[in-house]
């Protein structure tokens, strides 16, 4: 299987951000509070020539192309509470806790060429603005560290069985804010 991919993109708001969202009846654009270039992987395990996904949605038989992928991360926090958007689209929301956020997407439909699967995303990363801050938790020249998983809850592709999940990995380097 490969990877969901962010071909449909549903407009949420989500109620704690709604100050935030130029389409709930906002009129100035808001600016996110922090920004950063972050790349998306497939997650690999094993040693050398042993290597495979971490997914249980590849059967041993099946070959899988290696996912990545970069997109822009857009933060705007609210206290605690964020609102993740993705290459400038709302994606998801979360909380923060000093250097760390914990986020969870909304609904997403792929259509594939085996049908339609719908997905959402859990993930969790560590992040430090221009500012700096959380130093030591960071190799140079990283400023965004995480995992992602990617889960299946319907599927008419059968290929794709309900349930599944695509374990992924997230790195990338501030922008602004943070």
């Amino acid at each position: 299987m490969r990877p969901p991919s962010l071909v449909v993109r549903p407009v949420v708001c989500f109620a704690p951000l709604l100050s935030f969202c130029v389409a709930c009846g906002g009129g100035d654009e808001v600016l996110p509070d922090g920004v950063w270039d972050v790349t998306v992987a497939s997650l690999l395990v094993g040693d050398g020539d042993q290597q495979s996904f971490s997914s249980d949605c590849i059967s041993e038989d099946e070959v899988a192309t290696v996912y990545s992928k970069s997109f822009k991360y857009e933060l705007y926090y609210d206290g605690e509470a964020v609102l993740v958007e993705i290459d400038g689209q709302a994606f998801g929301d979360g909380t923060r806790a000093g250097c760390n956020l914990v986020y969870e997407s909304a609904v997403w439909l792929d259509e594939r060429a085996g049908g339609q699967v719908t997905w959402y995303v859990e993930g969790a990363a560590t992040y430090r603005g221009v500012a700096g801050g959380c130093d030591n938790q960071f190799p140079d020249g990283v400023d965004w560290t995480g995992t992602e998983v990617a889960i299946v809850v319907d599927s008419t592709d059968e290929s794709v069985p309900v349930g599944c999940t695509y374990d992924l990995v997230t790195s990338g380097t501030v922008v602004s804010g943070g």
